[in-house]
């Protein structure tokens, strides 16, 4: 588990429930990646959304639906929980 936050900085075009996931596998080539978390937007902002489960080592987000916009521009900073070395 742990925390996600998405910055979305912009939208082009108008952008209704946009979806972004935020997915984790256990290698670089997402073979079986499973969501973490989900996140659905139409504005411009910031977003916070808890993780769910064992975070694997590899994380990337996924654009699942733009929502009508043509391109939006985002930043996502994670913290996972439970990294020891």
């Amino acid at each position: 588990g742990g925390y996600v936050w998405l910055f979305v900085q912009s939208i082009t075009g108008t952008a209704t429930n946009a979806a972004t996931n935020v997915q984790s596998d256990d290698n670089t080539g997402f073979s079986s990646p499973a969501t973490e978390a989900t996140f659905t937007f139409s504005a411009i902002g910031g977003y916070e959304q808890a993780m769910s489960g064992a975070v694997d080592r590899y994380l990337r987000l996924n654009v699942t639906s733009l929502g009508g916009a043509t391109n939006f521009t985002v930043v996502a900073i994670a913290a996972v929980s439970g990294i020891t070395y």
